[in-house]
This record gives structure tokens, sequence and C-alpha cells, in this order.
């Protein structure tokens, strides 16, 4: 217990963090927990219909390619299976994958020779500058892609210092994680590359070509499957999202494989992170003289995926997309800052000009990316609780008034979690990650209102309830929505952090649909949350006119 004790009061700290936050929480939300983001519902209602339907869609009337991971809804239909489906089961399964990366940093550390208390700093920071508690509550499979890289890339360093490799335990683990990292999420071949090109220099061809084929292997079974059942060989929100070469991705205004690197101030964090590694690489390089030593074999593969992550993939979204790099990052700065203090209490080969560089060098790879990532720390875990709120607010009561009002009916909208889990409407989603007609046309250019109205009318939508502003600056379409349809009305976040646009908007898109929309509506008023702001067609505010005996109505915004 005593030589555990970081362990210990590390997994101690993030329990009372998560604990506090969940609290937090439930009281914003009127007692009901809420994931931060409208996607962790995707992937819940995807496991939802796979455990009671076996379909793999967000709904149970078919396939949809709508999620990036494939292992993360199996273990929630699984669990639901078992028992019952429960909101609150990506959330347990969160903190133990969330425990489970804070173990096996622990474990690494150790075998790193890492002092306790540097270990202890270390498990700190993997918590809070990750950040665990934000992965936790969106409810998805991040923080089992951090559990499960962390041992990758040490197993795999190892294997690649070591003349031999590793034995047949280590190797045994190696060989499963490498296809489990793309079964978590496809950046995980961004790990698996760099290993695959490290094994090439050091002459096991076969053991490259082995672990890039293993790697491969889910994404092309699961891209077989999709192209059967009509739909891409990628999952839709990469082939929508993701900055991939023009051979895959027809639309010509996606960068090509030889195009820009995604650079902006989201980048600041893993850019200042990267740069400290490179730092660190070349002085660990410089006064080892090779490059296969366990902390510089770390860095090079980390440095190498962020690269590629830079690259084809995406950033930012409550601190998700990058957090397995940050983490990543954070523990090859440990072993190679470790490594370097190491060599330098080897007085007689280092000058006191050499030492006073490097120790200028060693400042900058501590304070920069130090303050960057408390910074985006501090950032996500005061944003948890109003991201929830957010999500509780707007698409939270999406899903709720649909599923009381149009059970079962054609619904047109943009944000599809928490509407295709609470009920199991026929979804026109017009961003295209669950319906296909949309993502054919997105993948050439934004979808038109000609366009949005021919797939109406053919899906046999009755409302649609859409973000109107991103319709017009061409963020999901351009030229905005079909002039056919009808706007009732609208419910708009006083303080908006985590949902798209401010403004919900509620449309009918017959003449014969609006009249039960504005009833509709003017029934489920009463129940939204304080902190929405109605307007449109349904409020009517009564008053008493001086001139008359009776009561009349105008419109008037109303504040619930």
């Amino acid at each position: 217990m005593k030589r555990a004790w970081p362990l210990i009061a590390a997994l101690t700290t993030f329990a009372v963090t998560i604990g506090t936050l969940f609290e937090i929480c439930l009281r914003r939300d009127a007692g009901h927990f809420v994931y931060v983001l409208d996607d962790s519902y995707i992937e819940m209602a995807i496991a939802k219909s796979l455990a009671l339907r076996a379909v793999w869609g967000v709904t149970s009337h078919g396939f949809t390619s709508a999620s990036s991971t494939f292992l993360w809804p199996v273990l929630l239909a699984l669990v639901d299976r078992v028992w019952k489906p429960s909101e609150l089961t990506p959330l347990v399964l969160s903190c133990l994958a969330a425990a489970l990366a804070i173990t096996a940093t622990y474990i690494i550390a150790r075998r790193l020779r890492l002092p306790r208390m540097g270990i202890f700093a270390l498990l700190l920071a993997i918590i809070f500058l990750s950040p665990l508690p934000a992965l936790v509550f969106t409810g998805m499979e991040h923080c089992l892609q951090i559990a499960t890289a962390l041992p990758f890339v040490y197993l795999a360093a190892e294997d690649l210092t070591q003349a031999e490799g590793l034995g047949t335990r280590g190797m045994s683990c190696l060989w499963l994680l490498t296809p489990v990292l793309t079964l978590i999420r496809y950046e995980g071949l961004f790990l698996v590359f760099p290993v695959c090109v490290l094994q090439m220099l050091r002459g096991r061809r076969w053991k490259s070509v082995g672990m890039g084929l293993i790697a491969l292997a889910p994404a092309v079974l699961y891209g077989a499957y999709s192209l059967l059942k009509g739909w891409f060989w990628l999952p839709n929100p990469i082939y929508l999202k993701g900055n991939i070469p023009r051979l895959i991705r027809a639309r010509g205004t996606v960068p090509g494989i030889y195009g820009a690197f995604t650079w902006s101030a989201k980048t600041a964090d893993l850019l200042s992170v990267g740069l400290a590694l490179v730092v660190l690489f070349g002085l660990l390089a410089y006064h080892y003289r090779t490059l296969w030593r366990t902390s510089t074999t770390m860095i090079f593969i980390v440095v190498f995926a962020g690269a590629l992550h830079l690259k084809f993939a995406g950033l930012g979204w409550f601190f998700r997309y990058e957090a397995y790099l940050v983490a990543l990052a954070l523990l090859a700065l440990s072993a190679g800052l470790k490594d370097y203090l190491s060599q330098c209490q080897r007085k007689d080969d280092i000058s006191l000009l050499e030492r006073s560089a490097a120790t200028l060098l060693m400042a900058y790879c501590m304070l920069v990316p130090t303050t960057i990532l408390c910074l985006r720390g501090y950032q996500a875990i005061t944003h948890i609780p109003q991201a929830s709120q957010n999500v509780f607010d707007q698409q939270y009561q999406m899903g709720l008034f649909l599923r009381r009002f149009y059970p079962d009916a054609s619904v047109a909208v943009n944000d599809i979690g928490a509407v295709a889990y609470l009920d199991n409407p026929h979804l026109l989603d017009l961003w295209g990650l669950a319906s296909l007609s949309v993502a054919k046309i997105e993948s050439k250019a934004p979808i038109t209102p000609t366009e949005i109205e021919r797939l109406a009318t053919s899906k046999k939508v009755v409302v649609a309830i859409v973000y109107k502003r991103l319709f017009k600056n061409g963020v999901i379409g351009r030229g905005g929505l079909p002039k056919q349809w009808t706007q009732v009305g609208k419910w708009t976040l006083v303080n908006n952090y985590m949902s798209a646009d401010s403004t919900v908007s509620f449309f009918a898109t017959r003449p014969s649909g609006v009249a039960p929309l504005v009833a509709h509506l003017r029934q489920f008023s009463n129940s939204l949350p304080r902190a929405v702001v109605q307007s449109g067609k349904y409020i009517k505010k009564i008053h008493r006119d001086s001139n008359q005996s009776g009561l009349t109505q105008t419109e008037q915004p109303k504040h619930i």
C-alpha cells in the first residue's frame, strides 16, 4: 500500500472529481443526468438498436454508418443486453476505462523507474490535462482509447529497443492491442503506422507487415460490410468531416494528401507539446547517440502520430479528438526528462555551456506546454456543467418533444443523437451522418433548399427541427431552407457553450402540419427548462385590453 500510494491517491482524486461534477450536473439538469455532447447519444442509440433489435443503426429502421467507433457501441450493447438499457451505462464504462488508463500509466511509470512523486505528478497530469473528467462526461470511447494507446506505445517502444524484441507475453499483448486500437477509433492507425516504419528500419519486415495488416483488418472488414449495405467504405463522420485525400472523398474543397495541415488556434496545445518533444528528442539523440531507447522511441511515435492526426483528423469538440495524443505526450515527456536528467548527472560528459543551454531548453519543455495544457484542463473542468445543461436544454428536449408528439414519425433534424436515442423515428439527417442520400450530396457540395425539399418529400417528413442559421452560411447547406416550410417556433439558449447554435427552429413541412405543430409546441412549452427562451407562432401572451371586457392575444417571446 505504501509503494502504491501515487495510484491510490490519483484514483481517489479522480473519483472525488467525478462525483462532484456529477452532483453539479444533476442540479443544473433538474435531477436528470445528461452527457455533454449530443454525439454521445448517437453511440447510445446504435447500442440500443443493436441490443434490442440486432440492427447496427441509430434506429431500428436500417443500417446507418453514423459512428467512427466499432467497439464502444458493442460494449454498451452487451451491457444493455445483460441488464437493461440505461443512460448511465456509458458513464460507468467511461469511469472504468479512465481508471484503467490511470492504472496503466502507473504501471508504465514504475517500469520506467520514475520517482514516486514524479509518478503522482504524471498521474494528476493525465487526469486533469488530458482531460479525463471531460472525456468521462462525454460517455464515449476516448477514455478507453487512452487506456489502450498508452500500453501500446510503451510496449512497441520496448520491443523496438530490445535486440531480441519482447518476450512471448509482451508480444502477445502488443499483437492484441494493435487491432483493438482501430476497433476503438480509426486514429489508432496513426499510432500503428510509425511503429511499422520503425519495425521496418529495424529489419523486422514481417513484423512490420503483420502489425499493419491486423491494424487495418477491422477497418477493411467494416468497410466491406458497409459497401454491401450500399454505404461508403468509411463511416460517414470520417467521410464528411475528416481531412482525407481526394482519392477517397470526392468533394474538391478538401485538401489532398499534399495539402495543408489542420493549423488553427485549437492546435496550440498540441504544437507546444510537440515542439517540446522534438527538442527533448534532439537532446536525447545527441547525448545517447542512438534512436533505440525507450524514451526516444516513444517520443518519435507520438510526434509522428501527432503529425498524421493534424493532417487527416480533427481537433477540439470538447477536447476529445486529440486527448489520446496529449496523454501519450505527457508520458513520453516524463520518460524523456527522466532519461535526460539521469544523463546530466554525469558532469564530466557535459560542458557548462551545454548544460546551461540544455537547462533553458528544458525550462521551455516544461513551462510553456504545461501552462497551455493547464488552461486546457481548467476550461474542460469548468465547462462540463454548462455543456451538460446546454444539451439538456436543447437536444434532449427535442428528443422528448418528438417522443411525445411524433413517435415513429418521419422527421428532419441536424442533431440526431438524443432524438434517435429517446425515440425510434424515421430520420432525415440533414448533416448526413445517418442519411446516405444527404451524405452523397454533402460529399460534393453543401446541400441546397431544392435538394432538401426533394428528400423531405420522398421521406414524407412532417416536421423539421434544425439550426436555421447553419443552412445559410454553408456550415451544413447553402441558400437556406425550403420556402415551402413554415417556421412555427424557436427555442433559444441564454448561455450557450456546447450547441452548434443557440437557436433551434421548428418547421412544419406542409401547410396541414402547421396547426398540429403549434398545438404540440404549446402543450410542451411548460415542460421546457427555465433557461430556454421560446418564441414564434405558438407563443401567445394573454393580457387584458382596457377598451374591452374580454381578453386578446398577441404573439410575444416567452421565457419559461
